[in-house]
């Protein structure tokens, strides 16, 4: 159940993020958001989906990579890597207008999803029978 309530708040977290980052327009485009939020929601409930069947641990698996995949790709854009969406350089690269709290906000919130969901996922993945 925690696995579910924490990949939900993930995939809405996702959706509201890509809205964010095309809204600071900073190169990102609006078709490429819908693409990454399309393949993020078919993966997400396809996931949600096997978790709910007797397919749990393919789920989990699932779930694991979808999870895993926006935790490194994440992390990598908005704290390792320099540029207009790094969250210790947004603030200088897009200035202090309405989109940067929420934006920062929105990585912050997603880390700690994704943290959650990959935890959960892999406690399920090591107890479903």
């Amino acid at each position: 159940m925690f696995l579910s309530i924490a990949v939900l708040a993930n995939w809405a977290l996702a959706i509201w993020h890509l809205y964010l980052v095309v809204a600071m327009r900073q190169g990102t485009t609006a078709a490429l958001a819908l693409r990454i939020g399309i393949l993020t929601s078919v993966l997400t409930f396809a996931g949600l989906a096997l978790l709910w069947t007797l397919h749990q641990k393919i789920g989990s698996v699932l779930l694991i990579a979808v999870l895993a995949l926006g935790l490194v790709m994440g992390s990598l854009e908005h704290f390792f890597v320099a540029g207009p969406y790094n969250v210790f350089d947004v603030t200088r690269d897009v200035g202090v207008g309405q989109w940067v709290i929420p934006f920062v906000v929105s990585c912050a919130l997603l880390l700690i999803a994704e943290l959650a969901g990959l935890w959960a996922a892999g406690r399920v993945l090591l107890t479903s029978s």
